[in-house]
């Protein structure tokens, strides 16, 4: 859960799980092909340099479009809601002023 760690009463929505759940598979072969960046530069093999490129370049471009596309990640409006914003929820709601708690 995304929340776990600061606010361990919010509950986790099931949106919120599959957008981690979705993330974490798109960073974890990031970071398994970094290293093989610094393969192929010492061992000069130029092509694993940009065979790995290549791929990350194509997996975060099929992220930004999965994403993106259908709104999988979008919480959809609820019935009461008109598309009016509640104030409660409005960081602007006191006018824009900043208050510092001391």
């Amino acid at each position: 859960c995304v929340f776990a760690l600061c606010a361990p009463s919010v509950p986790c929505s099931a949106l919120s799980r599959a957008l981690c759940k979705f993330i974490g598979g798109i960073l974890l072969p990031l970071g398994v092909t970094m290293p093989a960046i610094f393969l192929g530069g010492f061992y000069k093999l130029n092509w694993l340099i940009c065979l790995v490129v290549a791929l990350d370049v194509a997996l975060v471009v099929f992220a930004i479009v999965f994403a993106n596309t259908r709104g999988r990640f979008r919480k959809s409006p609820s019935a009461s809601d008109d598309g009016a914003s509640d104030a409660a929820d409005d960081d602007t709601a006191d006018g824009g002023k900043t208050h510092d708690k001391q």
